[in-house]
């Protein structure tokens, strides 16, 4: 039996679990007023995907400040998203902080994003290892394969989307994401897709042809309405198609990890952490864990 691998988007879960719990009527903070709603959820959310996969070892990957070669190729790439309030990212830079200290491991990149740097390790994880990805983010769809299984969080629960059931959420297949994504836009993205290809087409058309760029190559066969629609966004099309592929070539400093058991260590740096924010409760619970 193979061993498993569990990948998690830091970057998305440290935003569910602030923006989820931002408005509730329960504050969560320590004695001195300072947040901890994103620390507690994080860790919540962390603990339960232990009990449910109990992982050999755990990877965690986030986003780094900053642009990337999206940006680049692309100056409106992101950038409708309006800045988060200061408590999330004194919360989101604790959190990162003390997932090191704790001997877990951080992944991130100043040239890449989170989602390349998952793509990256799950591509060489998933040649002796079963791997889970835990990510409500789109993109990371297209990985799904053989051993590539994605963890999409739901309201109280966990959808595993696999290669077998993945028709029971899109009518494609995985390696027809990134074409999708790129035909109908991405609003999280700022992807403007193809004005007037909505889901409905642009899955028929790739039911069709399989890919984009053989639509481009039988275009003629197309009504003159949508024929129309491809020539105008071609170049827009294009573009979005590249940036929404995932990257496999992020450096990352050693694969023997992945043989490594995971081992939580309280370091005294950590404690510190816990200490700060008084987070009691999930002290305890990784005292419980350390082994």
């Amino acid at each position: 039996m193979k061993k498993r691998i569990l990948i998690i988007d830091g970057t998305y879960l440290v935003c569910r679990s602030y923006f989820g719990t931002l408005y509730s009527s329960l504050k969560l903070e320590n004695s001195k007023g300072e947040a901890t709603n994103a620390i507690v959820g994080f860790f919540n959310t962390f603990f339960k995907l232990l009990r449910d996969y109990n992982p050999y070892q755990v990877f965690f990957c986030f986003d780094c400040q900053g642009k990337t070669f999206r940006h680049q190729m692309y100056s409106d790439y992101k950038a409708q998203r309006d800045k988060a309030p200061e408590d999330f990212y004194h919360q989101f830079l604790a959190i990162k902080q003390v997932i090191k200290d704790l001997n877990f491991y951080s992944l991130e990149n100043p040239e890449f994003e989170a989602d390349d740097i998952i793509a990256s390790l799950a591509l060489k994880a998933k040649e002796n290892h079963d791997v889970l990805i835990y990510s409500a983010d789109g993109d990371l769809n297209q990985l799904i394969d053989d051993n590539i299984t994605l963890l999409k969080p739901k309201v109280k629960q966990i959808v595993e989307v696999t290669k077998e059931n993945f028709k029971d959420f899109f009518e494609i297949m995985p390696d027809q994401i990134v074409d999708y994504k790129a035909m109908i836009g991405d609003s999280s993205d700022n992807f403007k897709g193809i004005k007037g290809i909505g889901p409905k087409t642009a899955t028929k058309l790739l039911l069709k042809y399989k890919t984009l760029d053989n639509i481009f190559q039988n275009i003629n066969d197309l009504d003159e309405k949508t024929k129309n629609k491809f020539i105008l966004y071609k170049d827009d099309v294009l573009r979005d198609k590249i940036l929404s592929q995932l990257r496999y070539d992020v450096p990352i400093e050693s694969f023997d990890i992945l043989d490594t058991k995971m081992k939580i260590i309280i370091s005294e740096p950590a404690f510190e952490i816990i200490e700060k924010y008084e987070l009691w409760k999930i002290l305890s619970i990784l005292r419980k864990l350390e082994y």
